[in-house]
């Protein structure tokens, strides 16, 4: 059952409103969505901390690392969940935003295989794309030509998260990713900016040290929220645009 009968109106909203209420709805909800990120996060440390154990095989480390980023996508599942409730203007919780991925396990578990499968196939097209136009002494466009087809797919499945919150069929929800991404381009771009952010900042001022390490992942978790948010901002508007307005209740 979705909740789209009680989703705000945003179609006449600016790229840079949706911003600036990504960041209001971030202030008004941060105990709430950083708390669903923070468990995330722990449960990932406890992971990587079995990682370091002695005697452990390669194999056994490479399902930790797989682990770590099953944990990854469940919290953006989560977090999107209680980002598009507070939008819906419903309370949200961390046990709640959790507690709907239980309930929907098998769409859960079908999104991650499929996620998986899009991922292996992205990867072997753009090898063999970069690969024949390297070897016809075009490198650079190569590599650019990979990227761009990354980037694509990124964009194409940016908003894949929030139509699994709201209950959607699996299918379902990467068709209506992929549709509403067309017309909302330009700010699936800039959301895709906002996520490298905390890279950036990590890649260039934080030592690696073990406090450096700590003061990474606090940046991640205090800030990742935002381009969440943002991004449940543009996919209330781009399914407004689509479908017409319903009852809005104000974002």
């Amino acid at each position: 059952m979705t909740e789209e009968h009680r989703r705000p109106d945003l179609t006449g909203w600016s790229t840079l409103e949706l911003l600036r209420g990504a960041l209001r709805l971030y202030r008004r909800n941060v105990t709430t969505f950083v708390g669903v990120l923070a468990v995330a996060f722990a449960l990932t440390a406890l992971v990587q901390a079995a990682g370091t154990l002695p005697g452990l095989t390669t194999l056994s480390r490479q399902f930790l690392s797989v682990v770590s980023a099953v944990v990854a996508g469940t919290a953006s599942l989560a977090l999107a969940r209680a980002v598009l409730r507070r939008l819906h203007g419903q309370p949200a919780s961390i046990a709640d935003a959790y507690g709907f991925i239980v309930d929907r396990l098998s769409a859960y578990v079908g999104l991650l295989l499929l996620m998986v499968v899009i991922a292996l196939g992205v990867g072997v097209v753009g090898f063999m794309a970069g690969g024949i136009l390297i070897s016809l002494g075009l490198g650079p466009l190569g590599s650019a030509a990979v990227a761009a087809l990354m980037l694509a797919v990124v964009v194409a499945l940016a908003l894949v998260p929030f139509g699994f919150a709201e209950g959607l069929p699996v299918m379902a929800v990467l068709e209506r990713s992929r549709t509403l991404a067309y017309g909302e381009w330009p700010a699936l771009l800039l959301s895709v900016g906002l996520y490298a952010v905390p890279f950036a900042v990590s890649f260039g001022l934080i030592p690696t040290t073990t406090w450096g390490m700590l003061v990474d992942v606090a940046v991640t978790v205090a800030y990742t929220p935002l381009p969440i948010a943002f991004l449940g901002m543009i996919y209330i508007r781009a399914l407004g645009a689509s479908t017409g307005p319903s009852t809005a209740e104000g974002a």
